[in-house]
Parts: C-alpha cells; structure tokens; sequence
C-alpha cells in the first residue's frame, strides 16, 4: 500500500476552507429548512383562511335568506319580540343566551416558540452532521 502524504500547505487549505465550506452547508440547511417552515405555516394559514371563507359564504347564504324573512310583516313582529324582548299582553318571554366564544389557538407567542424550537433543532441537527465530518476525517489521518 501507498501512503500518500499532504503537504502542510494543503493541510493549511484544508483547515481555512474546511470550515468555510461547513458553515456555508449550514447555512443551506437551515435556510432550506426555515423556508420549509414559513411553507408550513403559510399553508396552515391558507388552510384556516378556505375554512373562514368557506363560512363566511354559509354566513351569506343565510343573511340572503334572512333579507326575505325580513319582507313577511309576521317574521318581523316574531323577531323583534325575540331580540328586543317586546311581548304581548298575554306572553312571557324568557331568554337564555349560549355563549360559547371561540378563541384562536394559535398567537404570536406559540409562533415565536415554534421558531424558537425549529432554530434549535437545527441548530443540534448542524453540530451532529459537522461531528460525523470532523471524525471522518480524523479516521481518514489515522489510516495514513
């Protein structure tokens, strides 16, 4: 077997690129994987955004429906007796009100720890993939 030797002038390039070249590999991961992540969220917005619309056009439908109820003169004595609780003589109104209010579930702090948690991983994911190099290349030197 041939054992080929390096030039401390290519050891130099190797320890000034070397590193170069692995920041610039996680940099490309971790702009792939924060692009991936705005796609992520941007779909779940989009996601949020169909449903809303969705509903808002249920919502018209309706409203539509209701314009017409508006035109019957019966419809309209029914419901002003209901909302605005007016009564005849001989009526008792009770009202019971269901509030059940929906808050959004996803705000600004759990976004912000949802980056907080991507930055880490790859962070961790960056440190694993230039360790497995760095011995690589020390297994590489031990066999020469």
């Amino acid at each position: 077997m041939k054992s080929k030797t390096i030039s401390s002038q290519a050891k130099r390039r190797l320890f000034i690129f070397g590193p170069i070249c692995l920041g610039f590999i996680g940099l490309l991961i971790y702009s792939l994987t924060s692009f991936g992540y705005e796609v992520y969220t941007l779909r779940q917005e989009q996601n949020a955004l169909d449903t809303k619309y969705i509903q808002l056009h249920e919502m018209t439908d309706q409203l539509q429906i209701e314009i017409i109820k508006l035109q019957d003169p019966e419809y309209i004595a029914r419901f002003v007796r209901e909302q605005y609780l007016y009564s005849r003589a001989d009526e008792l109104i009770i009202r019971i009100n269901d509030e059940n209010e929906t808050e959004e579930t996803t705000s600004s702090e759990e976004k912000a720890y949802d980056r907080m948690i991507i930055n880490i991983s790859i962070g961790v994911l960056s440190l694993i993939f230039i360790y497995i190099i760095l011995k690589g290349i020390k297994k590489r030197n031990r066999k020469k």
